[in-house]
């Protein structure tokens, strides 16, 4: 007759499983505070010089205080304790001649938030002749920012270590996004575009090989160094300085996963990014002391860092993997010095 009970016993403690699981799952859905938030875009008026191309460029500190969740690593994430690099946004000023004024902003955040970038459209508006519809937000995926200012549900509950929408750090980040894209736009000046691409590759891995090569019969496409995206896109941006032009900015994009720096730390992190963006404005320090360069995420998908060993994994990595692809990202700015022009592609 004991065969039966410890049989109900198991299912039991089974259900009881479930039953917990699944309200652990909802319980943040359904009794979690809710936040309506309502947006107005006012008509542009056209009041930008459409015979010459424009670009202004600015950067602000985006590094919220200590003691909030971070996203990415979901319940695995530890709250920020303090930074190990500052968090930044770019924000791009960029018009050609004849055509709408564009604002893209590269940010060291983990994922970009339609209401983030309406806010931030909201706040320009007035400021900027950028329309509401011409606001872009990139961002580089780093796995050790802020969350909980998205717009989905879903990721402010299981993409950060504690679950819900942050209203006030939403508008600290809306209000500093806002105030690098007027401070781009206040001092623009005329300008110059040209934009590249170039390969790289041995940085990056493919982290899930096998369900890749599914798709594949060739050889190439089982190793997981060749099975990513190495294409490294670059928009070179010179300014006009008296009688001449000079480099005063850059935006690349590339795919890797903003992951070198592991789970279980503590401090806010630009991941690989922050050496990225680093190196090209080292490289441009004397000529153009001004000068910006914002790094930000193309496609990532598989493209995970490629790490020498796990227990390398970290800052050395994230420095080594970054600094090479901004020693990638100096060589292909400096293969557009002849190709710079006003148009803006």
């Amino acid at each position: 007759m004991r065969k039966p009970r410890i049989r109900y016993f198991l299912l039991s403690i089974l259900l009881a499983g479930i039953l917990g699981g699944v309200l652990q799952t909802a319980w943040p859905f359904l009794f979690f505070p809710r936040h309506n938030l309502s947006f107005s875009f006012p008509a542009q008026p056209d009041r930008a010089d459409t015979t010459t191309a424009q670009a202004g460029i600015a950067e602000t500190d985006i590094t919220p205080p200590s003691g909030m969740p971070k996203f990415g690593y979901s319940a695995w994430a530890k709250n920020a304790d303090g930074f190990r690099t500052r968090l930044k946004a770019r924000a791009f000023y960029l018009k050609g001649p004849g055509q709408t004024p564009l604002a893209l902003v590269q940010l060291d955040l983990g994922t970009g938030s339609l209401v983030l970038r309406h806010r931030v459209a909201e706040l320009i508006a007035g400021r900027t002749d950028v329309p509401s519809h011409a606001v872009t937000l990139l961002v580089t995926h780093t796995h050790s920012g802020p969350g909980q200012y998205l717009g989905s549900d879903f990721y402010n509950v299981f993409g950060s270590n504690k679950a819900g929408f942050d209203p006030a750090l939403f508008e600290f980040l809306s209000t500093r996004i806002a105030n690098a894209i007027i401070d781009a736009y206040e001092p623009r000046r005329d300008a110059r575009f040209a934009v590249g691409q170039s390969d790289l590759f041995g940085y990056t891995r493919n982290r899930s090989i096998k369900a890749w090569a599914n798709n594949f019969s060739d050889r190439e496409h089982a190793d997981p160094m060749r099975a990513v995206n190495p294409t490294m896109t670059l928009l070179r941006i010179d300014q006009k300085q008296g009688d001449d032009f000079v480099p005063a900015g850059a935006l690349s994009l590339y795919s890797i996963h903003g992951t070198a720096i592991p789970p279980f730390t503590r401090p806010y992190h630009a991941d690989v990014w922050h050496w990225i963006s680093e190196e090209l404005e080292n490289a441009l320090a004397k000529r153009s002391p001004a000068f910006i360069h914002g790094a930000a995420q193309a496609t990532h998908a598989d493209n995970n860092p490629a790490w020498k060993h796990e227990d390398l994994r970290g800052d050395l990595e994230a420095e080594r993997i970054g600094k090479a692809l901004g020693q990638h990202a100096i060589r292909l700015f400096q293969s557009l010095d002849d190709q710079l022009s006003s148009t803006l592609t």
